[in-house]
């Protein structure tokens, strides 16, 4: 309700009277009535902010509790490791990370060699960014996965490295002082087994999709009811064309054309193979007469390409240097061969237009190439390997992360630092909630007045000064404090367990002024007794103890709300209570509301009454002066 009120206040010009000071004079008289409702809003304000912050206390308390509710802060586990014949850091052989399932116990582990991954590196380039001038393709493999990379004569040595890099099969290519280096992403060889589906060629050969193959893995191969034998009807041998392995048909007992049959084999998924894609020549050659050597007269032979029909590589021939000349290349004779003088054709390819060849990335030598390695590690002298140096599944509970070679000893022992440190933690919280209760439980209010009966009231300096005392008595913070000492001194459990108060952990009540103050204190040397003693027993009661404290302070501090009839409360009694004298705020501030717009009502119909009293003493007044008027005029009349 809106209502308008005089700006102005003028003395009444017939009365005399000043009504403007009088309304507010009246005005202020009615307003006292509301100094009561005021102080019991401040009042209640300021109970509500006691109550929020004995709310934080608690909630610290129930916070602390967090880890002693964790089965890992009673259970966590040390290596302790020492160093076997010699002087250098654990940290250099071995670092270990353990799970609070880790046995106890002692090992002796002795690496023997860490984990590497395969790598090639090419011989240094003059630039990095310059046009390698060269086109073509090669072949990528590693594992069951192989791509092709495709570069052009303006391709410089960084792009190929992006070609490779970008290909995603699990290899890595980059830069070093204008080196290329391809390197397999995952160290160790990789071992895995797979099946794989080959579909029949209308050859005598049918590709494998792995590279790295143990053909000794591969058994026989089964189709239908039709069983066909390694090394009678087939053979595994290697795709030196792709780098990767083929079956070879030797009878014309074979699976039908387009029929599918499975293969399955070892192979090593972490190994790779470049392959140079070329293009296949011939070559026709005359027998030499009474000699096993034919010379190959071709610049920059690619021996592995090398082929003759009708007769096998390794079984009939192989090829060497040229006993002749070093610098050339030649077939030598091993079992069948052509006559002497006969001609035969070689079939080949070079690497006149190699970039692989050009870059000596293939180079089989220590600086270009290092071999995929697995770690290998004797533990308790059983010998094991692994591909990787992050070892999780040999020691259970244990990760090993292998830095070098040498050997440790390694004792594995409870570590009750993280309990010892929760329960100080704890102890501390809850002895500042503590401190709270018996400060507020027993401070007296301020005092007012120093004279006792006197009128005059002294006001408080501050906020604090003004909220001295309101919560002493209060039911909430005695019955809290009453609550969690019985919990803290309550025994749990059976009479099977070693534990079953916290006095016998070190955890007690402090005895200064016979522990009235509710304080704990907290003996480490006994607690780490109790730990060495019985774990489990120890981890067993503190869980439960700390359970019953949390529900405790829950049904303190919970917000949550529960239904009491057609209405609902919020659970915890702090939060319930500062809900009921926000309410009663709420409530006196709409009752002053609604006062303030009656008192203002009545002060405007003051401004009208006393205007009216004005008004009509104005027309007094004038009827009295006419009437003076009139009697002097009759008497002047009459003497005359």
């Amino acid at each position: 309700m809106s209502i308008s009120l005089p700006t102005t206040q003028m003395t009444g010009l017939s009365s005399g009277l000043d009504w403007g000071n009088i309304i507010d004079e009246q005005m202020k008289a009615l307003r006292k009535n509301e100094d009561p409702w005021y102080d019991k809003i401040q009042l209640l304000n300021d109970k509500i902010y006691l109550y929020q912050e004995f709310s934080s206390s608690v909630k610290a308390a129930q916070s602390a509790l967090d880890p002693l509710k964790l089965e890992s802060t009673f259970t966590s586990k040390t290596p302790e490791l020492v160093v076997v014949g010699s002087n250098e850091s654990s940290d250099a052989i071995l670092k270990v990370d353990l799970e609070p399932s880790a046995q106890i116990d002692e090992w002796n582990i002795k690496v023997n060699s860490l984990a590497v991954a395969e790598r090639r590196l090419s011989d240094r380039q003059d630039s990095s960014s310059t046009p390698l001038g060269k086109s073509g393709s090669f072949f990528v493999r590693i594992g069951t996965k192989a791509a092709e990379i495709t570069y052009e004569s303006s391709d410089s040595l960084r792009t190929v490295a992006e070609k490779i890099r970008s290909a995603d099969i699990g290899l890595d290519a980059y830069l070093i002082d204008n080196r290329l280096v391809v390197e397999s992403e995952n160290t160790g060889l990789g071992s895995s087994s797979f099946t794989e589906e080959v579909t029949r060629g209308s050859g005598d050969y049918d590709p494998l999709g792995a590279n790295g193959i143990d053909p000794s893995s591969i058994g026989d191969i089964t189709v239908g009811s039709t069983t066909y034998e390694n090394g009678t009807d087939f053979e595994v041998i290697a795709d030196s064309a792709t780098g990767g392995y083929q079956i070879h048909w030797l009878g014309a007992s074979r699976p039908s054309e387009t029929s599918t049959y499975d293969v399955s084999y070892d192979y090593d998924a972490n190994t790779f193979g470049l392959y140079e894609i070329r293009e296949t020549l011939s070559k026709d050659l005359t027998r030499t007469v009474g000699s096993d050597y034919d010379t190959i007269d071709v610049e920059k032979l690619d021996t592995a390409t090398v082929s003759i029909a009708g007769y096998t590589e390794g079984t009939d021939y192989e090829i060497v240097e040229d006993p002749d000349d070093e610098e050339k290349w030649a077939i030598h004779w091993i079992g069948s061969k052509p006559a002497d003088g006969a001609t035969f054709s070689v079939d080949y390819s070079n690497t006149d237009n190699s970039l692989l060849d050009g870059l000596g990335i293939l180079t089989e030598d220590a600086t270009h190439h290092r071999d995929a390695q697995d770690a290998s590690l004797t533990v308790n002298g059983i010998d094991v390997t692994r591909s990787s140096n992050e070892i999780d599944d040999l020691i259970g509970g244990a990760t090993l992360n292998l830095k070098g070679v040498g050997e440790v000893n390694m004792e594995v022992t409870l570590n009750a630092q993280k309990a010892v440190e929760s329960i100080q933690a704890f102890v501390e919280s809850y002895n500042d909630l503590m401190e709270y209760i018996n400060v507020r439980s027993e401070e007296t209010t301020y005092n007012y007045s120093d004279t006792p009966n006197s009128d005059t009231k002294a006001v408080p300096e501050d906020d604090l000064s003004r909220r001295k005392g309101l919560l002493a008595g209060d039911t909430v913070l005695w019955q809290t404090k009453s609550n969690l000492r019985k919990i803290i001194s309550e025994s749990v459990g059976d009479d099977e367990d070693t534990f079953n108060m916290l006095y016998q952990l070190g955890i007690s009540t402090e005895e200064t002024d016979f522990g009235k103050s509710g304080k704990l204190e907290f003996d480490t040397d006994k607690f780490m007794e109790a730990m060495a003693t019985d774990s489990d027993s120890v981890q067993k009661l503190v869980n439960t103890i700390s359970e019953k404290l949390d529900s405790q302070f829950d049904s303190v501090v919970s917000t949550s709300t529960v239904a009491i009839g057609d209405t609902s409360t919020k659970e915890g009694r702090i939060p319930s209570q500062i809900s009921v004298w926000e309410n009663e705020v709420t409530q006196l501030q709409q009752r002053i509301k609604d006062y303030e717009e009656r008192i203002t009502t009545q002060q405007l119909n003051m401004y009208k009454q006393y205007a009216a009293m004005e008004e009509q003493m104005t027309k007094l007044n004038y009827q009295a002066s006419s009437l003076s008027s009139t009697f002097s005029a009759l008497s002047a009349s009459g003497s005359s």
